[in-house]
């Protein structure tokens, strides 16, 4: 348990610890780790949440027609 706990506790400055259980959830944690060094990770992530946040919008007002 004490690996566990030191693990969770050198994160970069910045990233929190995250706890994921799929696939995709961790390869999106890892991608936000680099992406603070990275401008092209950063803006891939920043489209692809701006993407989704459009999605949920336009699935948003179709439901409420």
């Amino acid at each position: 348990m004490t690996t566990d706990l030191w693990s969770s506790l050198r994160m970069p400055t910045g990233i929190g610890c995250s706890t994921v259980l799929g696939a995709e959830e961790a390869a999106l944690a890892a991608a936000k780790i680099l992406s603070s060094h990275d401008y092209m990770i950063f803006g891939k992530i920043l489209c692809q949440q701006l993407n989704n946040f459009n999605k949920i919008l336009v699935a948003e007002r179709s439901l409420r027609k």
